[in-house]
């Protein structure tokens, strides 16, 4: 059945998208052609595709996608809506994305593409029900939402794999790729990943959020520091990587400085391989 939409006004999303989002609901998907694959997309989401497709975010992950192997196994760790889901289905021979976030993962069941396996939780370090919240002001499915979040968030309890669940699964189809967005869960995930991290040294699409969490004050700058240092030893083993948004090659070990330095730039993403 066709989605219903309202037109409501809001002067951060403009009139443009307000309007797009109800003629494409009426249509009933938002079309989108990226890097010449075309696909079929929930419209409520019609501007940050547009962009998407425009190449305006993500250019670094897309090029590090197309240059694996057609018979390339992808891990999509905080898939969201899917902006990388689908393409990484249509270039490698399977995906698995996790997404924890309720309303996210309706729409990412709505997107995602034949090839690509959903699991509707999150990664982490222990298996069980975890409070979520959004921390930027905005709603499930359009916030960046993390576990363990300030007091005044609004929370659901989501669930979280451990180790025991998702370390089989590794072990029986290692990924190419891994791509890692999961507004500072990074830093708990990673310890517990590293292991295995080291002996099969994936490419990874990697995501800190160490400064925007200092700057929301949900983390001290001591720990935005430490969080920081503790990556860059984990992650040694790669030796350097890229930055996306620039496309500078840069020591691991210089990864503390240089986040703390750049500042908000850095959860744009970096590529380590």
């Amino acid at each position: 059945s066709q989605t219903e939409f309202r037109i409501c006004y809001n002067s951060r999303m403009g009139l443009r998208t307000e309007l797009g989002k109800f003629f494409w609901g009426r249509i009933g998907a938002y079309p989108v052609q990226i890097r010449g694959e075309r696909f079929a997309c929930h419209p409520l989401h019609c501007s940050v595709w547009r962009k998407f497709a425009a190449d305006k975010r993500e250019r670094g992950a897309l090029d590090a996608l197309e240059s694996l192997p057609a018979n390339a196994v992808m891990w999509d760790i905080g898939a969201h809506i899917g902006l990388m889901t689908l393409f990484a289905a249509r270039k490698c021979a399977k995906v698995v994305c996790f997404e924890p976030d309720p309303v996210a993962l309706q729409y990412l069941s709505w997107n995602i593409a034949r090839n690509a396996a959903l699991v509707g939780a999150a990664m982490g370090a222990q298996t069980g029900f975890r409070a979520m919240g959004v921390t930027n002001g905005k709603d499930f499915g359009t916030g960046h939402t993390r576990f363990n979040p300030p007091d005044s968030a609004r929370t659901v309890l989501a669930p979280c794999l451990g180790p025991e669940v998702w370390c089989a699964w590794l072990r029986a189809e290692p990924p190419h790729l891994v791509k890692m967005d999961i507004e500072g869960g990074e830093f708990e995930l990673l310890p517990a990943m590293s292991e295995w991290l080291e002996k099969h040294r994936p490419k990874m699409l990697l995501s800190l959020h160490a400064v925007p969490l200092r700057d929301a004050g949900i983390m001290s700058e001591q720990q935005a520091s430490d969080a920081m240092r503790q990556c860059a030893n984990l992650l040694s083993f790669y030796r350097e990587f890229t930055e996306l948004h620039s496309g500078e090659k840069i020591p691991v070990s210089e990864m503390p400085a240089r986040m703390l330095a750049k500042g908000k730039a850095w959860h744009e993403g970096i590529l380590l391989q």
